[in-house]
Formats: C-alpha cells, sequence, structure tokens
C-alpha cells in the first residue's frame, strides 16, 4: 500500500533525505500499519499465549512441536501471496495507462478542435464550445461507470445537457459514455467543411475510439475481481500458517515468540493488504487513481487550446432546463466570470 501523500518540504542533501525516509518510516495514515493493526494485534496475544503454554505455566505440561512442518507450509501460502500482489500491481499500472490514454485522447481532441477547425463563425464557435461540454460530460460518465455508481450519474452531468439528451441518459441508463462519445462524433461530422483536411476527420474519429477503449479498459478493471478461489485459498493458507506459527515458533525459542510472530504478521498481512487495495484502482481507497484528477488534466487540456472546460456552476442548471425539446444547448463556460455566460440554440 503506497502513501499517496508526499513530503511536503523542499529540503535537499542529506538532511531532506533523512527527514524524507523518517517521514515515511513514521507514517500512519494510508499506510499497511493502519489496515492491519488488528490482525497484528490478534497474532502477537496468540504468541504470548502460545509461550505460556508451553512453558507449562498454563497446563503444567511442556510441548515441542517441530518448525519444519511450517517452513514446508511457507511455500504454498508465498506462491498465492506473490502472484496475487503481482497480478494486482498488473491490475493497477494497466489502469493508469489507460487514465492516461484517456487524458492523451482528450488533449489531442482539443488541440485539432482549435488548430485544425478553421474560422471565425458561429457554427465553428459552437462546435468548440460543444467539444468541451462532451468531453466534461463523458469524464464524469466515466467516472461514475468505474465506481458502479451509474444510477448518479445524470444528477451530475444535468447541468451540462439540454432536456433531450437528458431524456437519452434516462432511455440508456447503463454505459452512459457511449451517448457523449456519439455525439462527439456528430459534432465533427458537422464541421467537415472547415476543417483543413478531411483527414483531420479520421484522427478525430480515432481518437474518439481511443476515449472509448480507455473507458472499456478500465470498466472490464473495475468490472472484473481477481477470481473467488485464489483469494480464499490465500486467506485460509495465510490465517491457518500465522494462527500455528506461534506455536511451534514458542516451543523452539521461548520469548522470542511474540515479537517475531509480530513482525510476520505484519509483513503477511500487509502485503495482503497491498494486493486487496491495488486489485481495484478506481475506487475511493486513499490510495487508487484519483480519477478526478485525470479529469482536471483533461480540463486543463481543453482551456491550454482554447476550449472551456465545462464547469457546474450556478444558475446553469435553470438556462439549460429552459432550452425546448429538440435543442442542443451551445453553450461557452467562461472560467474568467462565474456569473454570466452565453447560450444559444441550434436546432437538431
Amino acid at each position: 500500500m503506497c502513501i499517496r501523500d508526499r513530503v511536503s518540504t523542499q529540503s535537499t542533501g542529506t538532511l531532506g533525505m533523512c527527514m524524507h525516509n523518517l517521514e515515511l518510516l513514521f507514517s500512519w495514515q494510508n499506510t499497511v500499519l493502519m489496515a492491519t493493526w488488528k490482525q497484528m494485534l490478534g497474532v502477537t496475544v496468540l504468541g504470548v499465549l502460545a509461550q505460556l503454554l508451553c512453558g507449562g505455566n498454563l497446563i503444567g505440561a511442556e510441548y515441542e512441536i517441530p518448525m519444519i512442518g511450517h517452513e514446508f507450509a511457507l511455500f504454498p501460502v508465498a506462491y498465492l501471496l506473490v502472484f496475487r500482489n503481482g497480478e494486482s500491481y498488473r491490475r493497477y499500472w494497466e489502469g493508469r495507462g489507460f487514465c492516461g490514454q484517456f487524458v492523451g485522447s482528450c488533449r489531442n481532441l482539443a488541440r485539432l478542435a482549435n488548430a485544425h477547425v478553421v474560422g471565425d463563425g458561429e457554427e465553428v464557435r459552437t462546435f468548440r464550445q460543444n467539444v468541451a461540454r462532451l468531453l466534461r460530460v463523458h469524464a464524469i460518465a466515466q467516472r461514475h461507470s468505474l465506481r458502479h455508481c451509474e444510477d448518479s450519474t445524470l444528477e451530475d452531468v444535468r447541468p451540462l445537457l439540454a432536456p433531450w439528451e437528458c431524456a437519452e441518459f434516462e432511455r440508456v441508463q447503463r454505459n452512459l459514455c457511449q451517448l457523449p462519445m456519439r455525439w462527439l462524433a456528430e459534432e465533427w461530422l458537422g464541421v467537415k467543411r472547415w476543417v483543413t483536411n478531411e483527414r483531420v476527420l479520421d484522427q478525430a474519429d480515432r481518437l474518439i475510439q481511443d476515449l472509448t477503449e480507455a473507458w472499456m479498459g478500465m470498466h472490464k478493471l473495475a468490472t472484473t475481481p481477481m477470481p473467488f478461489p485464489l483469494v480464499q485459498e490465500l486467506l485460509m493458507l495465510a490465517w491457518l500458517w500465522m494462527i500455528t506459527f506461534p506455536f511451534a515458533f514458542a516451543s523452539n525459542y521461548g520469548w522470542a515468540s511474540p515479537p517475531f510472530t509480530f513482525i510476520l504478521a505484519f509483513g503477511l498481512f500487509g502485503l495482503m493488504a497491498i494486493g486487496s487495495e491495488l486489485e481495484d484502482p478506481f475506487g475511493v481507497d486513499p490510495n487508487d487513481l484519483p480519477l478526478e484528477g485525470f479529469e482536471a488534466a483533461a480540463g486543463q487540456a481543453s482551456s491550454a487550446n482554447g476550449l472551456d472546460w465545462a464547469e457546474d456552476k450556478h444558475g446553469h442548471e435553470e438556462v439549460v432546463q429552459s432550452l425546448e425539446p429538440g435543442v442542443v444547448p451551445q453553450m461557452h463556460w467562461r472560467a474568467k466570470d462565474l456569473e454570466t455566460f452565453d447560450v444559444e440554440a441550434t436546432p437538431v
């Protein structure tokens, strides 16, 4: 379980490195210690009980358990743990790659819309505004899809949609990212006569396909957990090994059992917690991928390319809802002016 909050100081040199290492070493928030301290405490108490039993203090008789059995039993636990954590780590970075693909596609679409769709007419301005608006809608819908809360998508995107678009969201209900992608493609087809080269339309279509593929790749990871038999087998073997270890260790090494049990529990349960958290990189846990951050990066790219990134601002809901059915809202959201905005209606 990695620590997301980095050291805030800008110290350099040996002292700065030491302070950085100390802060990492003694961190508590969002660490494996925070996630596994109860398990560690429980098996440590077992280590104390094992030594009391081994010394005959409780039952009046001593016992001895060879360590060879636990040494061999550790092999399947280690194999399953390494396999599960390796797969979880691969899923985490695969998800990070899809996030990068999403941001890159948004950046390139914004660049094409600004540089390769020429003209100062109302149609071109309207097109650029709708590209930014639909990319924003797609980003919100994608986040809700990955976090299994698509039922609340419409509530968040309603200020950015016309009534007829809201009706489409209500009709489709699932896999809502398809709608803004379809509308984006239609927007590009509508400005064919203003593009610098027809190949720009092919490139725009490929970028829209890349957005769709990125969402589908992330959705695959979010909806396909690790196989249940593998996770169950790992949990059963790990807990069985950890619960019985103190008794065998105490019979051979005495009061060394509690501290060694604590250290081994930290390693074993900590690695299991890391694998569990990395398995689904798109959740809301502290160390999951920050989807809101990637949305902000895509929004910054739109702004940098002259496309205002549509935001939810006070009063926009009333304006959008006032549009008649069958009319596409052409919205120019101005980040520099939170109170004024331009809204025009174009029949579809």
